[in-house]
């Protein structure tokens, strides 16, 4: 039998595991202050600033994004990159650089993985954890070319990457979309919970679920058998899973296209001894084991934090929490983690050798959906997209001078790859009802991220400002963060996340694209790849909903509401379109004394998809248009259009 104990010294509170058995087996680890639960720090606050009253100015297609934390107007000033300390001969790559950490084979885990998907498919659906997880069961190679880039050119100011056609960065919506993990949830609280807090309970309803203790149990006997200070994700996947090992670091599972395919579950078997050594009764088994694997699957896949390669305690309380059905927000944090080790790249003395720890695989699946690093599996399957790239036979081989084109220039950036689609003006109501309305809300609200493991605090500005044309919006001028009088804790940063704000926001999407990048190899591959893009008369007719002649009259008794004229956006777009046509000696009428960098300039998606088909329409539906000339290339066509109104 197992006893729990907390003591006091003074280095601190400690959390003892003894086996009544044999002192000599205790586990001692320490413990920090819990902020969710009945022993947590006092949560409310007791002044909130005012929130937006206005998430969106404009109207859609042309809206704006609007932000709670900046200023409205940012002055031009320099932001530090890694690219301008490598170019002074400051610092340099590793020869072999390391982005992360990278999620490899453990033995047994894949295997545990099905069994756990076959027997717990309610609950990681209830807790919107099945894509997710199964997300796991596949490794992704990183385009180290591409990557190396794409860190040189990562702003820790502002964290986006800076491309010749403006800010990009990795959303909430990003890692819902492409990792399946959730956003709105309770807070995400990493730490070794006290003796009451772990056994305790209060009106007959304990303060944590009863698989908790059984983590320590367990943690402490695999300790005690190998005599060693730490369990390795193999020991502790041996422990609970015990079955004959299908998988390798050379064989790999395949995608399916349904979660049926796992079957039905199972009796509990010889595979599951280690319920029957911990005494675990049969109400608590099902939720104790699945405990026991998203532990596992917290500290390989998700936060890979510290102790690389081995179980940390900390996570038990999360892994029980989740395990018994409470949605906890995982983006959140995971995104805050990513932010911090890519600024810690980008601040490195030696990039490459440092260690950063966060999860690179969600970062490679980033870059395979937007600036098309990698090709897209056309095979069809299910859970969450980072899956389409997982194969590494669909990495595309680029030179260092390739992907610093790819970064630098981001003319080819997959703006709307994860956009959500409504190709009809949608009202989203901020009052958390619907799932993924609220997910999508907390991704375009400008807040700070935060992440808590033991005693380890991570708070990291998030900006969706920046990068709003990846969420369908037009993109304005950012402003500068404000900076706060004072330190604010982590309660009050996460309650002004999640905080409830009942307001209204007008939405439409652009059309949906293709979910790929790169076109699949082969003659298959390529004719359902390139069938998955939409004619660009239907692109345009999706973006305004009405051709250009009723738009124009439109547009003359809608002036006063308009922020934007689209018309004339639409006519300077079409020469520009002229300028760089084979056929523009066919549009006589066209001014085509245009500067070239406005080619570079007309960047903006919803412009180029309009004069894309502007000029398939032929010329007579494109007006003449005084010359612009430029003096420097605009990182936006929304910059090129105020300077052709001047």
């Amino acid at each position: 039998m197992v006893k729990f104990e907390s003591k006091k010294t003074s280095d601190g509170l400690f959390l003892t595991v003894k086996d009544d058995n044999d002192g000599e087996k205790t586990l001692i680890i320490s413990v920090f202050s819990s902020m969710t639960g009945a022993f947590a720090d006092n949560w409310k606050i007791d002044h909130y600033p005012p929130h937006l009253k206005k998430w969106v100015s404009g109207k859609s297609p042309k809206a704006i994004l609007n932000s709670s934390h900046h200023h409205e107007k940012d002055t031009t000033r320099p932001l530090s990159l890694l690219y301008d300390r490598i170019s002074r001969r400051e610092v340099t790559w590793s020869s072999k650089p390391q982005f992360g950490v990278t999620f490899l084979h453990i033995p047994l885990y894949w295997e545990w993985t099905e069994d756990i998907i076959r027997r717990c498919k309610t609950t990681l659906m209830k807790t919107d954890l099945i894509d997710a997880v199964y997300a796991s069961m596949f490794l992704y190679k990183c385009n180290s070319p591409l990557v190396q880039r794409f860190c040189e050119f990562w702003c820790p100011t502002t964290n986006t990457v800076l491309t010749g056609d403006g800010e990009a960065s990795i959303s909430l919506w990003d890692l819902r979309i492409l990792g399946g993990l959730p956003i709105y949830g309770a807070f995400y609280d990493e730490v070794v919970p006290t003796a009451l807090e772990l056994e305790g309970s209060q009106d007959g309803e304990q303060f944590l679920p009863a698989s908790c203790k059984y983590m320590f149990t367990a943690l402490q006997s695999i300790m005690s058998t190998s005599r060693r200070s730490h369990v390795t994700f193999e020991e502790w996947c041996h422990f609970w899973f015990r079955a004959p090992k299908r998988y390798s670091a050379t064989i790999f599972p395949k995608a399916v296209e349904n979660f049926s395919h796992f079957g039905i579950p199972e009796s509990w078997s010889n595979k599951h001894e280690a319920l029957t050594l911990l005494n675990v009764p049969e109400e608590h088994r099902q939720q104790t084991y699945l405990a026991a694997f998203l532990s596992c699957w917290l500290c390989a896949f998700v936060f890979p934090l510290k102790d690389l390669g081995c179980i940390r305690p900390s996570v038990f309380k999360p892994a029980s929490q989740l395990a018994s059905g409470q949605r906890i927000s995982l983006a959140i944090s995971v995104l805050a983690s990513i932010y911090r080790g890519l600024n810690e790249i980008s601040h490195s003395l030696t990039p490459g050798r440092s260690c950063s720890n966060f999860p690179a695989h969600y970062v490679h699946a980033w870059t395979a959906q937007y600036f098309r690093s990698h090709c897209m599996s056309v095979h069809d399957f299910t859970g969450a997209q980072m899956i389409a790239f997982h194969d590494a036979s669909n990495v595309k081989k680029l030179t260092s001078a390739e992907a610093k084109v790819f970064i630098r220039s981001g003319q080819d950036i997959n703006w709307i790859g994860n956009c959500m689609c409504n190709p009809k003006d949608r009202l989203l109501m901020d009052d958390s009802t619907l799932r993924q309305d609220v997910d999508f809300l907390l991704s375009i609200r400008s807040c700070f991220l935060t992440l808590r493991y033991d005693n380890d605090h991570v708070v990291e500005p998030y900006s969706p400002h920046r990068f709003s044309r990846q969420f369908g919006f037009c993109q304005n001028i950012p402003g500068a963060l404000k900076p706060d009088s004072e330190e604010p804790s982590l309660q009050y940063l996460w309650s002004l996340l999640i905080r409830v704000t009942r307001v209204k926001v007008s939405f439409r999407s652009p059309p949906p694209k293709a979910r790929g990048t790169i076109s699949p190899t082969g003659k298959e591959g390529q004719e359902k790849a390139s069938s998955q893009f939409p004619d660009e008369r239907a692109i345009f007719h999706d973006i305004f909903g009405e051709d250009e002649a009723k738009l124009r009259e439109k547009q003359k008794g809608d002036q006063a509401e308009d922020d934007f004229d689209y018309v004339k956006e639409l006519e300077i777009m079409g020469n520009a379109f002229a300028f760089n046509n084979p056929n523009a000696k066919e549009l006589e009428h066209t001014t085509a004394s245009i500067d070239p960098n406005v080619l570079v300039a007309a960047s903006d998606p919803v412009a180029m998809y309009a004069a894309a088909t502007i000029i398939a329409r032929g010329p007579e539906v494109v007006n003449e248009s005084s010359a612009i000339s430029m003096e420097a290339p605009s990182f936006t066509a929304r910059v090129m259009i105020s300077a052709a109104d001047r």
